[in-house]
Parts: C-alpha cells; sequence; structure tokens
C-alpha cells in the first residue's frame, strides 16, 4: 500500500508559520537580470536582512 506524505505526518504549513530557516537562492546571472544583476543583488540583500 502506498501511503501519502499526509499519512506519514507531512503537511505544507503556510507561509506565515513559524519556522526555523528559510532557503532562498542568490541570483548569478547578470544576463537572466538583463544587466541589472547588481541591482536586483542590492534588493535580495535588503529582503534577506528584513527575514
Amino acid at each position: 500500500m502506498n501511503r501519502t506524505p499526509r499519512d506519514l505526518g507531512f503537511s505544507m504549513p503556510p507561509e506565515w508559520a513559524a519556522h526555523g530557516a528559510v532557503w532562498t537562492a542568490w541570483p548569478d546571472d547578470d544576463e537572466e537580470w538583463l544587466g541589472h544583476l547588481e541591482a536586483v543583488n542590492q534588493v535580495v540583500e535588503h529582503g534577506l536582512a528584513e527575514l
């Protein structure tokens, strides 16, 4: 019998629920950001500091 993640006690909590860590990725491809990578990194850095 195949058990679902829910059957095994897993759940997907809402974004606002308390949690112990945040998984994120750092933008690194200037071409993907149309030459604005430095500005994008500043925005990401500010956002992460707010966490």
